[in-house]
């Protein structure tokens, strides 16, 4: 396939931003920095109320963490802060802290995270709740020391009143998006978020409708467009097998190369329901799925296999070396630059549009 015809291809621009709140790292740096392709040096992260570096967000959370503490210990409850990250295994909170490093020696951390997380046996697989997986959270054995009814209350007195995030079936459609109720109203925990990052802009259905429409101004730019062909073609050159429209479809594609090695087959998925069209045995559940840009989602069920180490040896050589390619197209293609001009506009739309932010963030 040509490049010119490589670049008249549409763009199915998939944005950095996940829209719950946090910021997905998508790339790396310019000048030699290491730095989201969706960060725009923390415009978005300032206007969703949370921290683009990750020594601060995580000041931030514990300052959160204490907080809750204060507000259960009021209520007549035990709580012990929880430093989500201190838990992760060594060497994992590298993905967060210095996501360069980390690149460097795992790519974007498909086959780490597999060995870390998913292979049977793997040392991030500490219990929870008494389950597997997952941390392990040191409010749980006072929890169960508590009477069936006490817990209730505990869990009311943490998160609110989870009745009302209930909703019957229907009653959300394209036309109405469910509304949670204020942070105030969502315990100790909502009380905390408030007081730490501020009252949620998801919250607010005027606010988010119009954000969403934004971020999709945003990936319909010209400039991010053009951007997004010239790093296309530029990792196309370095290797035709890695034939991608945008950053993200890296993810995609290494999650299938995993599921592929797991012995998983594709299935179609409803949109809809989000489960799979055809039928599935007993033993089979979807593991992942993906949106195929085209109206039309599909996943991956079965029983997953164990990856072997060559397998995995070879998956994680591929990560690193595109990893290194994709840097070095973002660098060249300027994307940091181009995204950070066109968040700082979108923010300062926004933000027009919606004065009462003003008050918020004063």
């Amino acid at each position: 396939m040509s490049n010119l015809s490589r670049s008249r291809r549409t763009l199915l621009a998939v944005t950095c931003l996940g829209l719950t709140g946090g910021l997905v790292a998508c790339g790396g740096g310019d000048s030699g920095e290491s730095q989201s392709a969706g960060s725009a040096d923390g415009a978005l992260s300032e206007l969703l109320g949370y921290s683009s570096d990750p020594t601060e967000q995580r000041k931030q959370d514990l300052e959160m963490q204490e907080i809750i503490a204060q507000c259960m210990r009021d209520a007549g409850y035990e709580y012990t802060p929880v430093d989500y990250l201190a838990q992760m295994p060594t060497g994992a909170d590298e993905q967060y802290t210095d996501p360069e490093e980390f690149g460097k020696k795992y790519g974007y951390g498909i086959a780490y995270n597999y060995n870390l997380y998913e292979r049977p046996g793997a040392e991030g697989n500490v219990p929870i709740d008494g389950e597997d997986g997952g941390f392990v959270d040191p409010n749980w054995d006072y929890q169960q020391s508590l009477s069936p009814d006490e817990q209730t209350a505990y869990q009311t007195a943490l998160y609110g009143d989870q009745s009302a995030f209930m909703v019957e079936e229907g009653d959300i459609t394209e036309e109405t998006a469910f509304v949670p109720p204020p942070l105030e109203e969502q315990g100790c925990q909502g009380k905390a978020q408030l007081e730490t990052y501020g009252e949620s802009i998801f919250n607010n259905p005027d606010m988010s409708e119009r954000l969403d429409q934004l971020f999709q101004d945003m990936e319909e730019d010209p400039r991010i467009q053009d951007a997004n062909i010239a790093w296309s073609d530029c990792v196309y050159e370095a290797d035709a097998a890695w034939d991608f429209l945008s950053p993200n479809e890296i993810y995609q594609y290494f999650e299938e190369y995993k599921a592929e090695l797991q012995g998983l087959r594709r299935v179609e998925i409803d949109p809809q329901t989000g489960e799979s069209v055809e039928p599935l045995q007993p033993n089979e559940y979807v593991m992942m799925s993906f949106d195929d840009g085209e109206g039309s989602s599909y996943g991956f069920a079965g029983e997953p296999k164990t990856i072997s180490e060559e397998d995995l040896d070879v998956l994680q050589k591929e990560e690193i070396d595109l990893w290194k390619v994709d840097q070095d197209c973002q660098k060249d293609a300027g994307f940091v630059k181009i995204r950070k001009e066109v968040e700082e506009e979108l923010v300062a739309s926004f933000r027009e549009e919606f004065p009462e932010l003003a008050e918020r963030d004063s």
